[in-house]
């Protein structure tokens, strides 16, 4: 009974969850430059930090390469701004 109660009590609390939206989760290069669409439906301003890395099959294996400050003179890409604030739409 008091197991019941327990998930009861979980299923009528309010779930949080902080997300944007992206435009598209894969974009093709024009002129060696492509653009994604961030949106914020949240209603308070979010604070995004873009990672990125580079995927290699070794070996029949992924192999997830971060970007650093320790490897930048190996990048293939860039991310301009890499840091932002988006307001809620």
């Amino acid at each position: 009974m008091k197991y019941k109660l327990m998930v009861m009590a979980l299923l009528f609390n309010p779930l949080y969850v902080n997300a944007i939206g992206i435009n598209s989760m894969l974009e093709f290069t024009h002129d060696n430059e492509a653009e994604f669409t961030i949106t914020n439906p949240a209603d308070y301003r979010q604070f995004i930090h873009v990672g990125v890395s580079e995927l290699r099959i070794e070996n029949g294996e992924i192999e997830a390469i971060p970007y650093t400050r320790e490897n930048i003179e190996d990048w293939s890409l860039s991310v301009s701004p890499s840091r932002t604030v988006i307001d809620p739409v």
